[in-house]
């Protein structure tokens, strides 16, 4: 090879392409360039392997000083020559790799650089002959897009060559890693694979034996696998080709079992299953079909679609088939009355398709049929059903709604409309938390879904809000409705108003018996103990302080009898009222208080009214009038006047001592008194009169620093 160039750039691109290691030696015998294939590992870079002596090189990869010093004499003749020649000085010297030592043969060839005379030296493997043919068949193979695979009858099944096709079919990493395994490995059954390896060696060869392969990560495939026993080199080879034919397998079997599925359809339907051909001949049908209409063979395949049905239903089955052939559209549900021989009518539903032959044209029709007779009774059993259910829905004496999993409304009935004062249309766009203060959106979800959960009705308390703004209390049962692909619940929703007022009434009863048996047990034995001492001493003594002493505790059991009474007389809850002008009422009680020393200043209209039992809240004012009285010394100012503030109601207050802060709360207690003659039952009855009218009662100062007792009430009504 002749260069003319003074630069040794133009060498580069030829080293590069050069497969084996190829290096560029300057003037000086330094390393100037080298490509990849150079590189002792792949992670050293070009840059730190140029520039080196290449002598330093060859001292560490020559197998001894021998190799060491043929090649330096090889390097000298080339450098020696007078001009560049075009012909390579071939070396063939040992080298030491990490399988062992090897023999490389090292061809140098000068060149002409910029600072002198420069070397081309290619290292290529000392190859034999004889693995030149088999070196072919390698490459031959690796280009086939099918696993192939060499092995010798003596290697126990052990792999000598593989393409990358077969590491690629078998999910190996590499044609090492698949090498390490056995071909009896990569067979899912190992019997299978001895025998073939025996037949291979037997007869010469195996075609496409398609056997159930094992990839190396136990992944089953179909391989259809063709070996041959041939002479390579001199030498007996096992030449086998593996095609993956997994897809092909699985279509077959698919194709198998659908065949297997339609005919055990077929021949186990419990339908009837039928075939007419465009000339409306039935050429394909099920024992069913003789079975149900009681026709033989002979009489069906002599029979027209139509003719297996009554006279009023043929032409509707004509005009049907007729569409299906222009139209070559399905009929998925055509429901008519199949006729036996015996004249009997048995409610059935058809479907039917079009089948066409190799060309696409239309050569028949094929269907199934099915007996609904008892579908048809169980529709009618529902509707049936439906019907009586409904009327309950309608005409239940509570509200009833459905609602979804969100607690949206979807049907409501009457009674819910007339308790709720909505139409049915406003509460069909809302939910349960606009109807019922006391839960939210998420409370109405999370409890529908505890009612999913749970598989039963659960019951909740709340308070429905109507359209008016009053609102009143209930118990809701929810119950999961049995639906298709939506969950919906039903409520059932009942007024308890009149159980929670039963249930405070007899709450209150209880409380008020308790007070009586305290008051009976206790507080009247104390005037009666009293009593019955003095009249002994009286007897005696005949003083007249001790007849007084007498007199003051029978008076003092008599008030405590009537105040019993006036409780006694008292419902828990006030039900009967009636509209009282709360002036006349104030005057009324101020006559019957006793009050002479003191002064009633009315702060109200005269038209003002309030809505009670007037007999119970005359006592409400008599016992406040006289409480006033009796804790305060004359002159005495009590007024009357209503609440101001927006809050409906009235007060009376007094312009006395008035109550300390902290006895305000405690005055209305059974017991509580501050006089040596009081009975502790005043202000007590006074509140449980007030609670009975559904009202409130507060004690607090009057506005000239008396004592000033608040009643809070629902409602004032005005004329």
């Amino acid at each position: 090879m002749k260069e003319t160039s003074t630069d040794g750039t133009q060498y580069r691109g030829i080293i590069d392409s050069i497969s084996a290691p190829a290096y560029l030696l300057d003037s000086s015998w330094n390393i100037a360039y080298t490509n990849r294939e150079s590189l002792p590992q792949p992670d050293v870079s070009l840059e730190s392997y140029r520039g080196g002596y290449v002598m330093d090189l060859i001292a560490q990869i020559a197998a001894d000083d021998e190799s060491h010093a043929t090649f330096r004499q090889a390097i000298e003749t080339v450098y020696e020559q007078d001009a560049p020649g075009d012909f390579p000085f071939e070396v063939t010297l040992d080298i030491d790799t990490s399988n062992g030592t090897t023999t490389r043969q090292y061809r140098c060839s000068p060149c002409e650089l910029t600072a002198g005379t420069g070397v081309i030296v290619v290292s290529e493997p000392v190859t034999d002959p004889k693995s030149q043919e088999l070196a072919r068949y390698e490459g031959l193979c690796e280009t086939l897009p099918v696993a192939v695979w060499i092995s010798s009858p003596e290697a126990q099944g052990q792999f000598e060559f593989v393409n990358e096709a077969a590491v690629d079919m078998f999910n190996a990493d590499s044609k090492e890693e698949l090498k390490a395994h056995s071909r009896q490995g990569l067979y899912a059954n190992t019997d299978e694979q001895v025998e073939l390896g025996e037949q291979i060696v037997a007869d010469g060869a195996v075609t496409e034996y398609e056997t159930v392969l094992l990839t190396l990560d136990e992944e089953a495939i179909w391989g259809s696998v063709t070996a041959e026993l041939t002479e390579i080199d001199g030498d007996d080879q096992i030449v086998g080709i593996i095609e993956n034919v997994t897809d092909r397998k699985q279509k077959e079997r698919a194709l198998q079992e659908e065949r297997a599925f339609i005919d055990g359809i077929v021949d186990g339907l419990p339908d009837i299953f039928y075939t007419f051909d465009t000339e409306w001949s039935l050429i394909e049908y099920n024992e069913k079909a003789s079975a149900v209409t009681g026709y033989d063979h002979q009489e069906l395949e002599s029979m027209a679609p139509w003719d297996f049905f009554p006279d009023t239903e043929q032409e509707m089955i004509r005009n049907a088939v007729k569409q299906m052939t222009k139209s070559e559209e399905q009929i998925d549900s055509l429901e008519a009355h199949l006729q036996t021989k015996a004249g009997d009518e048995i409610p059935y539903e058809f479907s039917m398709a079009p089948f066409y032959d190799a060309n696409g044209t239309v050569v028949g029709f094929t269907g199934v049929a099915r007996d609904i007779t008892d579908r048809k009774q169980q529709e009618r059993e529902l509707e049936e059903k439906r019907e009586r259910l409904q009327v309950l829905f309608d005409t239940a004496p509570d509200p009833i709604f459905v609602t979804d999993a969100d607690g949206k409304f979807t049907k409501v009935n009457e009674k819910a409309t007339a308790k709720l004062g909505y139409s049915e249309e406003e509460l069909l766009e809302m939910e349960v938390a606009d109807i019922d203060a006391e839960i939210d959106r998420s409370d109405a979800r999370e409890f529908h879904s505890m009612v999913k959960e749970k598989g039963e009705p659960m019951e909740l308390e709340g308070r429905h809000q109507c359209a008016d703004g009053s609102s009143y209390p209930v118990k809701v049962r929810f119950t999961l409705l049995e639906t298709d692909g939506q969950d919906l619940f039903l409520s059932h929703a009942r007024d308890v108003t009149q159980q929670k007022e039963s249930k405070q009434k007899l709450r209150r009863q209880n409380e008020r018996l308790e007070k009586f048996a305290s008051v009976i047990s206790h507080d009247l034995r104390n005037p009666i103990g009293l009593a019955e001492g003095y009249v002994d001493i009286a007897e005696e003594s005949g003083d007249p302080d001790d007849f007084q002493t007498i007199r003051k505790a029978l008076g003092r059991m008599d008030t405590m009898i009537e105040e019993l009474l006036t409780m006694a007389g008292a419902d828990t809850v006030v039900e009967d009222r009636e509209p009282i002008e709360l002036v006349v009422l104030a005057h009324e009680a101020w006559r019957m208080a006793q009050t002479e020393d003191a002064t009633l200043e009315m702060m109200i209209d005269s038209q003002a009214r309030i809505t009670g039992d007037r007999d119970l809240l005359l006592n409400v004012f008599e016992n406040l009038f006289r409480n006033a009285v009796d804790h305060n010394e004359p002159p005495l100012t009590v007024r009357v006047g209503t609440l101001d503030d927006g809050r409906s109601g009235f007060y009376i207050e007094d312009d006395g001592d008035g109550i300390p802060e902290d006895a305000r709360e405690e005055i209305f207690d059974h017991g509580h008194t501050t006089s040596d003659d009081g009975t502790g039952l005043g202000l007590y009855i006074v509140k449980e009169l007030v609670t009975a009218h559904g009202w409130e009662i507060s004690a607090t100062g009057g506005h000239d620093g008396g004592a000033r007792f608040e009643i809070e009430t629902e409602r004032q009504d005005k004329d």
